[in-house]
């Protein structure tokens, strides 16, 4: 009997150790998210093509981290397979409390950061950027356990860290590619839609629209010898 007690006690004080691991790298999520500066660093043609690599970075460990989701179907049905998942997971451990205390923190952190923005909401897709950011925080509840230690929407918040506006998968000639926006330096109010697999910047559009209204930058370069 005594050595039961014993069993018992060292059990709970083992899941009190997981509860605060779990707890502290909630913590430490919300907290690098809270310093984001949403749309805050405006770039020249020249500094955003010289990161186009970093973003292409982002993005192949992105869909490498979704692919598990995939299974033929299309990254935006990867990407809501994925949250799914781990919400799953997160239910048969018994920590749905957890992922709903985390998640609205996590939406409380995101509203501060997009109401400190220029705009706010009233660029398109922001409600995009702050599920990812929510989502981001709630995928920690789960990180500890199989198949789940790869956070996908780590490469998210590097964009979102960088002053970029991730939005989603899109249809481009047939094929599904990810777009950036990129708040530009040279053109108020106006953000380069880049996509995922360009080398440079060919497109533009106002930042209180999406790139389905697109203006190319520097249409005809003209050559003085």
């Amino acid at each position: 009997m005594a050595m039961n007690k014993l069993d018992e006690r060292e059990l709970r004080e083992q899941v009190t150790k997981i509860d605060n691991v779990i707890e502290k790298r909630i913590s430490d999520r919300l907290n690098e998210t809270s310093q984001v500066r949403v749309y805050g660093k405006p770039r020249t043609l020249v500094d955003v093509n010289s990161t186009a690599s970093q973003i292409t970075k982002a993005l192949d460990e992105y869909t490498e981290v979704l692919t598990p989701w995939k299974n033929g179907d299309s990254w935006n049905d990867a990407e809501s397979a994925a949250i799914a998942a781990a919400l799953k997971e997160a239910i048969d451990e018994g920590r749905t409390g957890l992922w709903n205390r985390t998640h609205d923190k996590a939406m409380g952190v995101a509203n501060n950061l997009v109401g400190g923005t220029k705009y706010g909401m009233a660029i398109p897709g922001t409600e995009t950027v702050k599920e990812y950011l929510v989502d981001g925080a709630c995928w920690e509840v789960v990180k500890d356990l199989p198949g789940f230690d790869s956070n996908p929407y780590d490469s998210m918040l590097l964009l979102v860290k960088e002053g970029l506006k991730p939005t989603y998968f899109r249809k481009i000639h047939g094929e599904e590619r990810f777009v950036v926006d990129i708040p530009l330096a040279r053109h108020k109010n106006e953000f380069g839609c880049w996509v995922y697999g360009d080398e440079r910047l060919i497109w533009k559009h106002s930042c209180f629209e999406d790139c389905r209204y697109l203006a190319l930058i520097n249409p005809h370069v003209r050559v003085i010898e």
